[in-house]
C-alpha cells in the first residue's frame, strides 16, 4: 500500500506590519501596503486607529484595530491611578496579541519616538524584530536645539506638579510593561534599523544622530500621494460643490484658518484662547470685508473657542471634509502654527501664513515649512499682513512678501524623478532579504 504524498511545505513569507496610528497615515502609505501585499513572498498586516477605515482597494493578511490617541477613563484620586493602570495593561496585551498571531519579521512606522509608537517599537527591538521608519514627515535642521527647547517649554507649562504627575504616570505604565519615557527625544528615528528618507537634505538631518549605513534615500508614498490628491482635488466640479455646500458664491474671496486647541495644546487659560482666536478672525474680516474665512477645527477640537464669531455671517466653522479639497478651494491658507493643513498648501500652491506664536505662547516648530510661508509673531503683524493682502487686491494678486514663498518649495520632493513608491518597494524588500523580483500572490 503506497503512503500519503508528501505534503510541500508553504513556502516562507517575509511578514511585515505597518503600525499607523492616524487614518491619514494609512492613506499615505497604501500604495506601498499595495505593493507589498500583491507579492507573493509576502504579507501583511495593517495595525490602524480604532474606528479607521480602510481605504479602497487596500487587503492586507490582518487588520487590528488598536487604541491609539484615545485617554483612559476618568477617575479621581486612586481611582484615576488605577485606571491609568489599567489602560496600559490592556495596551501591552493587545501588542503581545498582536505579535502572537501575526508574528512579524518587521514593523515600518512613521516614528519611533512619539508616544504611540514608542511601546511598539520598544517591545519589538527586544523580540528581535526589525524596525523601518518611512518617513512621512519633514524634520527642520539642528533638531537637538528645537527639541530640547520643546522639553524646557513642557518643563516651565507643567511645573513640579505636573511634571510629578508625568513621571507618575509613566511609572504606572511601565508597572503595566507599556514603555514609554517623559520627555521627547531628539533622536529621530534611533529605534529603527533602517530609515527611508525622503532626500539627501532630510537624510542629512538623520546623520546628525544616526549611522550613515542605516540611512537610505528612497523619496516616500507620501509624495505620491499629495500628487495624486493635488492632481484631484483641482476639478473645477469639486470647488463648485464645495462653495454650494459652504454657502459661499463663486466671486467671493474664501481663506481658510486652521486652528488648534491652545488649551490642550498649549496648556493655555480657555478665556485667554477664546479672546485671542476671536482676535484672529475679526482681524481677517475687518481688513478683507468682501471675504469668508472658512475655521477648520484640528480633530480634537471643540467650536467654543469660536462662539463670540460664529454668529457671523462671513464665518464658516467646520471640523469634518477632505483637507485637500479644503485647502486646494481656499485662496488663502492662515495656520496657527505649523500644521498639516499648511504643508499641505505648499503641494497645493497656496499662499501660507503661518502665526508662530499667539500673545508669546510658542506653537509648533518646523523650520523648512516657516521658510516657505510668510511666518509672524504678534497681533500687529498679523494685522499688518491682512493690511498688505488688501492693499495688493488679494486674491487677484499678493503682496511681495508671498512671492519668496515659493523658492524653497523644491526641498519638499524626491531627489529622483518619477513615483517614490517603487523605489521605497524595491528598497524594502532589499532590507528584508528578498529578491527584487517576485511573482504576483
Amino acid at each position: 500500500m503506497k503512503g500519503p504524498l508528501p505534503v510541500s511545505p508553504e513556502p516562507h513569507r517575509a511578514r511585515v506590519a505597518f503600525v499607523l496610528p492616524r487614518a491619514d497615515w494609512i492613506d499615505c502609505n497604501a500604495s506601498l501596503m499595495s505593493a507589498l501585499a500583491a507579492d507573493a513572498d509576502v504579507a501583511v498586516a495593517l495595525v490602524g486607529p480604532e474606528g479607521g477605515a480602510i481605504p479602497a482597494g487596500l487587503a492586507p493578511d490582518q487588520v487590528v484595530a488598536y487604541p491609539f490617541f484615545t485617554a483612559p477613563r476618568s477617575g479621581t484620586g486612586i481611582n484615576s491611578l488605577g485606571e491609568l493602570y489599567r489602560d496600559a495593561r490592556v495596551r501591552r496585551q493587545a501588542i503581545d496579541r498582536f505579535f502572537e498571531s501575526f508574528k512579524p519579521d518587521c514593523l515600518v512606522v512613521i516614528s519611533t519616538t512619539s508616544r504611540e509608537m514608542l511601546p511598539w517599537v520598544r517591545l519589538a527591538r527586544n523580540q528581535g524584530k526589525r524596525v523601518v521608519q518611512l518617513q512621512s514627515v519633514f524634520l527642520a535642521p539642528n533638531l537637538r536645539a528645537h527639541i530640547r527647547g520643546e522639553n524646557l517649554r513642557l518643563l516651565r507649562q507643567r511645573g513640579a506638579d505636573g511634571l510629578g504627575r508625568l513621571v507618575l504616570r509613566r511609572v504606572l505604565q511601565a508597572a503595566a510593561g507599556l514603555p514609554g519615557v517623559v520627555f521627547k527625544s531628539s533622536r529621530q528615528a534611533a529605534g529603527a534599523d533602517r530609515v527611508f528618507a525622503i532626500n539627501a537634505a532630510q537624510a542629512a538631518i538623520y546623520r546628525e544622530h544616526m549611522a550613515s549605513d542605516r540611512i537610505e534615500i528612497t523619496g516616500a508614498p507620501l509624495l505620491d500621494y499629495l500628487q495624486a490628491r493635488v492632481t484631484q482635488s483641482a476639478q473645477p466640479s469639486n470647488e463648485a460643490a464645495l462653495r454650494a455646500q459652504w454657502h459661499v458664491a463663486p466671486d467671493v474671496p474664501l481663506a481658510v484658518y486652521v486652528s488648534k486647541s491652545l488649551e490642550k495644546f498649549c496648556q493655555d487659560d480657555p478665556v485667554h484662547e477664546r479672546e485671542y482666536q476671536a482676535f484672529v478672525v475679526r482681524a481677517f474680516l475687518d481688513r478683507l470685508p468682501e471675504a469668508v474665512l472658512l475655521v477648520k477645527l484640528h480633530p480634537i477640537e471643540d467650536a467654543r473657542a469660536f462662539e463670540d464669531v460664529a454668529d457671523h455671517p462671513r464665518v464658516r466653522i467646520i471640523k469634518d471634509g477632505d483637507i485637500h479639497q479644503i485647502v486646494h478651494a481656499a485662496q488663502l491658507v492662515i495656520s496657527l502654527g505649523t500644521s498639516t493643513p499648511a504643508f499641505f498648501a505648499v503641494f497645493h500652491d497656496r499662499p501660507r501664513v503661518i502665526i508662530r506664536e499667539a500673545d508669546g505662547i510658542p506653537l509648533d516648530y518646523q523650520r523648512q515649512l516657516l521658510d516657505v510661508s510668510v511666518a509672524l509673531r504678534t497681533r500687529p503683524e498679523l494685522e499688518a499682513v491682512f493690511d498688505d493682502l488688501r492693499a495688493a487686491g488679494w486674491p487677484g494678486a499678493l503682496p511681495s512678501r508671498f512671492a519668496s514663498c515659493g523658492d524653497g518649495t523644491r526641498q519638499f520632493g524626491a531627489d529622483d524623478g518619477g513615483p517614490s513608491t517603487p523605489r521605497v518597494h524595491l528598497s524594502l524588500r532589499r532590507f528584508l532579504g528578498l529578491p527584487l523580483t517576485c511573482a504576483p500572490s
